[in-house]
């Protein structure tokens, strides 16, 4: 058994109950979970929950229960609110079909491949120092992301960064990034699909 998800219900008195459940199976908006003791007592039907997965947290209900297992809904897509808990979920960019970024370091654009992404920032990793240096250097930047989904083909925006992270040979920076609401819109589809694709992952 991998306990590869968490999962925390709010109880009626006010406690706040976590346990480590394995993911058993994932169908249209339902995630199978392992029943726990906690869950046995604590996952009534209709009651809500939150789910913790690798990056984000999703506002989850508990629909179906059974001897072995715990069924729950994911939310479901809304255009108009970021998707997940702590304002924005954060999803791993894809191994198979990666976003692209493309960012205005000097006159051209340079390509990168984005680590992670939410609906209010994104990071890279890069190993070279002079690119670590122009991104301190300039601090805010023009952008566009292309992903691989028909709703989403490219969302463009502008870009700061916040944070830099010195890791053995290479660097992650952090970035907060600003758009029209429409292409707002266009990133939550994206979003909302690379959920559902880690979710399903093994």
């Amino acid at each position: 058994m991998v306990l590869d998800m968490e999962i925390y219900i709010l109880e009626s008195d006010g406690i706040m109950l976590h346990t480590a459940v394995e993911k058993l199976e994932v169908e249209d908006n339902k995630i199978h979970v392992s029943l726990t003791p906690l869950l046995k007592r604590f996952a009534i039907i209709g009651s809500k929950a939150y789910l913790s997965y690798k990056t984000f947290v999703l506002p989850v209900k508990v629909v179906g229960k059974s001897e072995s297992k715990v069924i729950f809904s994911l939310p479901t897509l809304n255009a108009e609110k970021p998707i997940g808990e702590r304002k924005h979920a954060r999803v791993l960019n894809s191994s198979k079909e990666p976003a692209k970024l493309y960012i205005k370091l000097e006159e051209e654009e340079t390509e990168f491949i984005p680590h992670d992404i939410s609906e209010g920032g994104l990071s890279i990793e890069i190993e070279s120092k002079e690119q670590v240096e122009k991104f301190i250097e300039k601090r805010e930047f023009e952008f566009r992301l292309e992903t691989p989904i028909k709703e989403a083909p490219q969302v463009s925006g502008s870009m700061k960064l916040v944070n830099i992270m010195e890791m053995p040979g290479k660097f992650k920076l952090g970035f907060e990034t600003f758009m029209e609401d429409a292409d707002m819109v266009k990133l939550r589809f994206y979003i909302y699909q690379r959920i559902k694709e880690m979710l399903s992952e093994e």
